[in-house]
């Protein structure tokens, strides 16, 4: 069905369909706009993952360009498969969300005559930028940084100061205020924590943070939801330290606010992030957080009054922090108090209308 012709197309280009902060915030983005003036649709470069039936089922049509799982590399044949599909849509407004995206999206916007073309970094780059990105940056529209943390890093790249801005990310904060427990909570302390298991979001150092606490002789468990390349290994770890009867490993979770609300404290000990929604989603949830200090999570966490904040790899540095939110309750209460009404500045809602404004600014000009 062809959109009214009051509405304008918004295309959301991601790499994948594969469930990660991105395509998260997307998805939120495109549901948040449906029903306004801005049409939203969602498109894969690659084939992969689950969240193209979330779109659908949200009433978000989707696109895939290229029905092949994900290659490293530059296919310049996607580019004019990309541009066949925007004209075809009519698109108005190419939102890409990361590197590649952004890379085959100016491209293909530039070729197919897209009014405005935008990108999203949601992440902290560890590398430099290539002459492919040097080149779609100069000809992109406008870059928009998911926290200052980033924004500095990608104009620390190059990248021009007077194109790029920052949106924070958001979620739908009711939806895990409101949240009931998918289980009755047990007795003692639980820790939990939620992600991809790969070795930069840094669970080995949590699983040797929970030896250290558990030496103490207290009643500490973990639960660790998501899967991923790292979960072998993590398992491994956790039985050569004697602690597996303490961990659960609870896989990938369609229900993460009812999970959230079985934990008492969250703990993200992630080597890199740009601005985690698993953060905010803790937050919101009413739970007093310790994270690792990286990307943008010090601009979500504040120190004494959010949750605790520890220097990233150091599982001494988590264990004391647990510690410290253990013994003295009245603290844990009052920062978990704190972090829900802080989570209430990210609702999706409010990152929605300031897309809206930036399209609307970029249509204009």
């Amino acid at each position: 069905m062809r959109r009214a012709s009051s509405s304008a197309c918004v295309m959301h280009l991601l790499s994948t369909f594969e469930v990660g902060g991105a395509e998260c915030v997307a998805h939120s983005l495109a549901r948040q706009m449906l029903g306004s003036r801005f049409e939203p649709m969602a498109c894969a470069l690659f084939a992969g993952g689950g969240l193209r039936e979330r779109f659908r089922r949200d009433g978000i049509r989707t696109r895939l360009i290229a029905a092949v799982p994900q290659e490293a590399g530059f296919k310049a044949g996607l580019v004019p498969r990309l541009a066949r599909v925007l004209r075809r849509e009519q698109t108005d407004v190419l939102h890409c969300h990361n590197r590649r995206a952004h890379v085959y999206g100016v491209l293909a916007g530039k070729a197919a005559g897209v009014p405005a073309v935008l990108c999203t970094h949601h992440g902290m780059r560890n590398g430099g930028v290539s002459a492919m990105e040097r080149v779609t940056g100069m000809l992109a529209g406008h870059e928009v940084a998911v926290c200052r943390q980033v924004l500095r890093r990608e104009q620390q790249l190059g990248t021009r100061g007077r194109r790029l801005s920052v949106i924070y990310n958001g979620i739908d904060t009711a939806r895990f205020r409101l949240a009931t427990p998918y289980e009755e909570c047990g007795e003692g302390l639980t820790l939990g924590c939620v992600g991809r298991l790969s070795p930069e979001k840094g669970h080995r150092f949590l699983l040797r943070a929970l030896a250290q606490v558990l030496g103490d002789g207290l009643d500490v468990r973990l639960r660790m939801a998501g899967d991923g390349p790292s979960r072998g290994d993590l398992a491994e770890l956790a039985e050569s330290l004697g602690i597996s009867g303490r961990v659960e490993f609870l896989g990938e979770r369609g229900d993460i606010p009812a999970v959230l609300k079985t934990f008492d404290i969250f703990v993200l000990p992630s080597l890199t992030e740009g601005l985690p929604l698993t953060v905010l989603e803790a937050m919101a949830s009413g739970l007093p957080v310790i994270a690792a200090r990286v990307g943008g999570v010090a601009e979500l966490v504040q120190e004494g009054r959010t949750g605790l904040l520890v220097p990233p790899g150091r599982p001494e540095e988590l264990a004391r922090a647990v510690r410290t939110l253990r013994d003295d309750e009245a603290l844990r209460r009052r920062v978990a108090s704190c972090a829900e009404q802080v989570a209430r500045d990210f609702d999706s809602s409010v990152m929605a209308r300031s897309y809206a404004e930036l399209y609307t600014r970029l249509l204009g000009s």
